[in-house]
């Protein structure tokens, strides 16, 4: 039997940006301290940075500072994981970006770009996860997605 547990923190809704290995016995010490966000990263700013500024593919200029707002934390119970084969446990930080007409516009190029690294959907889209109405599959959208809707 599986002695520990995967701990995911979810920053954007869609993927496991950090996947660690918890004792079982020290599971409790690590969500305290992950609730308390004492000594840890409790923004949304380099993630953003990483995954979207630094693509090349939007004007940096454009997006001088990051204004966002929270909305929620969803956790979920610890559960079996088949891909993992351990016990799990998954916690995502929802932000709303707020964005002016051009950072707005950017962002909508990105994802209407060619890199296959981004994608717009819509609300109907993801609670679908990707499926298009007549049952085939457009691209992959992960269940983790609803939780922004």
């Amino acid at each position: 039997m599986c002695q520990k547990y995967i701990f995911g923190a979810l920053t954007t809704g869609q993927t496991v940006d950090t996947s660690i290995f918890i004792e079982g016995g020290k599971l409790l010490d690590f969500l305290n301290w992950f609730e308390d966000g004492k000594g840890r990263e409790v923004s949304a700013d380099r993630e953003f940075n990483e995954e979207i500024l630094s693509s090349g593919l939007v004007d940096k200029d454009g997006f001088p500072y990051l204004r966002y707002r929270f909305i929620k934390r969803i956790k979920e119970e610890i559960k079996f994981d088949e891909h993992f084969q351990c016990q799990q446990i998954l916690i995502a930080d929802i932000y709303e970006l707020i964005l002016d007409d051009f950072q707005l516009s950017e962002l909508r190029k990105l994802g209407n770009s060619d890199s296959g690294m981004f994608t717009l959907s819509s609300e109907s889209e993801i609670s679908r996860l990707g499926a298009s109405l007549d049952g085939q599959r457009r691209l992959p959208i992960s269940r983790t997605a609803k939780w922004i809707i």
